[in-house]
């Protein structure tokens, strides 16, 4: 049984998304994809509003958010092929350790009305849940022998598309042929970042701290499997060459840009 955590009151939206985020409401809650968090709410109703009636109330609103985190988590999309509930049905010892880590989520944030009503709002982070399993799927190398070169990071421009977020999308040649995606960042930088952050500006801040001041633009033409981004010709090349002369996709500089959901 999982202790009761209740932070105190507070008036602001502590886990409510940012502006400019990209956003994916689900029933219960919603996926911060610019943040990498699911966001999951409950609440119970005191009848009474007697001390002892709130924290049934607590306790209730608690005992549903259990299932609730679960039940979401297993929606987030981790590739154009696969969820997080795959994972967790899938091989041992993975399927275990995402298990275990599933129980990592944190009440971020209490409410209390006048009504007698609780709101609890859970948070998990889900590079930190999903971590051993975005581990497993780098194979990118290491960045040590990798100089710096002109660019600081990918800006990839996928407004006007109808893309299916997912934390692992993959950047594709026309032909099909991977060009950028987990399998191309190295461990190191999969263990400590998601593949690409999800803003709707270029300007949002997360861009500009994964991408950087001076990223490469390339331009979606298609998406492939609902997550997995095509580029054209031209920007295939400029991203290979990129890949091959700094270790920028070795350690995931890339941002990708949608429209709001």
């Amino acid at each position: 049984m999982r202790a009761l955590l209740i932070l105190p009151i507070t008036l602001l939206l502590s886990g409510a998304a940012f502006a400019g985020a990209v956003i994916e409401p689900l029933t219960f809650g919603h996926i911060d994809w610019t943040r990498g968090r699911l966001i999951v709410e409950a609440s119970g109703l005191s009848n009474t509003g007697a001390w002892r009636d709130v924290r049934a109330s607590e306790q209730n609103a608690f005992a549903q958010l259990e299932p609730r985190v679960e039940d979401h988590a297993r929606q987030v999309r981790v590739s154009a092929d696969s969820t997080a509930g795959d994972l967790l049905d899938g091989a041992e010892p993975m399927a275990s350790s995402l298990r275990d880590g599933l129980t990592t989520w944190q009440v971020g944030e209490t409410r209390y009305y006048s009504s007698g009503k609780v709101s609890l709002r859970a948070e998990l982070a889900l590079h930190s849940w999903l971590r051993p399993a975005l581990v497993e799927q780098a194979s990118g190398g290491s960045a040590e022998d990798r100089a710096e070169g002109r660019y600081t990071g990918v800006v990839v421009d996928a407004r006007r598309m109808r893309v299916r977020l997912a934390l692992a999308p993959r950047l594709l040649a026309p032909e099909g042929d991977e060009v950028y995606g987990l399998a191309s960042m190295s461990e190191e930088s999969a263990a400590t970042t998601l593949p690409v952050v999800w803003v709707t500006e270029p300007g949002d801040k997360e861009a500009i701290q994964r991408a950087g001041k001076e990223p490469l633009f390339v331009q979606a033409t298609d998406v492939k499997g609902g997550s997995d981004l095509v580029v054209g010709r031209d920007d295939v090349a400029k991203l290979r060459a990129l890949a091959s002369g700094s270790d920028l996709l070795l350690r995931g500089r890339v941002v990708v840009i949608v429209d709001p959901l």
